[in-house]
C-alpha cells in the first residue's frame, strides 16, 4: 500500500509540473492570439499600409479576356500629325558658328527640320458686361430693362465638377454691378 501511495504522489507531482507547463504555454498562446482578435491595420488605425500584417486580398471584378495588356497585334496606331497652318511659328536661326565663332547673320538660310508641339491654351476668364438701360414713355413713365440672370452656366458647371470631386470651393462674387 505504501508503494502505491508513493507512486501516486510521484504521479501527482508529475501532473502538477505538467499543468504548470501547460498553463505557461496557454498564457503565451493567448497573448499571441489576442493581437488577432482586434487587429490594427491601415484601415482602422494610424498604422501605415506597409506594416499591415494580414493584408486583405483584393480580387478584381473584371473578367479575364485572355489577351495580353496593351495594344494588340495588327492594331493600327494613331498619333498626332503635323498641321499645315500652325497658330504660332517660331524660327530658330543660329547667329554664330559653333566651330570658329564667325558671324552667320549674312549667310544663306538652309531649312533643316520642323517640330510641332501641341499644347492646351491657358484658361482665361471672359467678362461680359450687361448694360441695363431705362426709357421714358410719352406718358412720363420710366421703364427699366429686365436684369439678366445672375448665374453663368460655365461657372455653374465648374462648381458642380468641384463638388463632384468633393473639393470645397468658395466663390465670393462672380458679378459686379454698378449703377
Amino acid at each position: 500500500m505504501e508503494q502505491e501511495i508513493k507512486e501516486l504522489r510521484n504521479l501527482v507531482t508529475k501532473l502538477i509540473i505538467k499543468v504548470d507547463e501547460l498553463t505557461i504555454e496557454n498564457n503565451y498562446l493567448r497573448s499571441r492570439l489576442s493581437k488577432y482578435e482586434h487587429p490594427k491595420n491601415s484601415n482602422n488605425s494610424s498604422v501605415p499600409p506597409s506594416k499591415d500584417e494580414n493584408k486583405p486580398k483584393r480580387k478584381s471584378l473584371r473578367e479575364k479576356s485572355g489577351l495580353k495588356p496593351g495594344g494588340q497585334k495588327g492594331r493600327k496606331g494613331k498619333t498626332l500629325t503635323m498641321v499645315e497652318n500652325p497658330d504660332i511659328i517660331q524660327k530658330h536661326i543660329p547667329e554664330y558658328c559653333n566651330c570658329c565663332d564667325a558671324d552667320l547673320q549674312h549667310s544663306m538660310l538652309i531649312p533643316f527640320g520642323k517640330r510641332q508641339m501641341f499644347d492646351i491654351p491657358k484658361i482665361k476668364i471672359q467678362v461680359t458686361e450687361h448694360q441695363v438701360n431705362k426709357k421714358q414713355c410719352s406718358c412720363g413713365h420710366i421703364t427699366e430693362a429686365a436684369k439678366p440672370s445672375l448665374s453663368s452656366p460655365n461657372i455653374r458647371a465648374t462648381v458642380s465638377l468641384f463638388k463632384a470631386k468633393g473639393e470645397r470651393l468658395k466663390l465670393k462674387s462672380l458679378e459686379v454691378w454698378k449703377f
